[in-house]
């Protein structure tokens, strides 16, 4: 980036000039901060709603990491919700 020039108005205001390519590199910078704000706003609303959902059991787990499908593995849920575990 260029050194900027300031200049001092009459009023006492004080401008300051770039170069249109650090100008342009600067509105780039903040296009990809608000993007980047709204993905990590994005992300802490998807991590707060995990907070508030139940958990699978421990057996329902174990049986979807050994290959059971996610269908029998939602059977299996159902079951737990409605108090027969297996």
């Amino acid at each position: 980036m260029n050194a900027p020039q300031i200049i001092r108005t009459s009023t006492g205001e004080e401008l300051v000039v770039i170069p249109k390519a650090d100008y342009e590199a600067l509105l780039h910078a903040a296009e990809e901060a608000r993007e980047e704000a709204a993905d990590v706003a994005i992300y802490d609303e998807r991590k707060a709603e995990f907070k508030t959902e139940k958990p699978l059991p421990a057996e329902v787990t174990m049986d979807i990491l050994r290959g059971s499908s996610r269908a029998q593995g939602a059977a299996q849920l159902a079951q737990a919700d409605a108090g027969r575990v297996r």
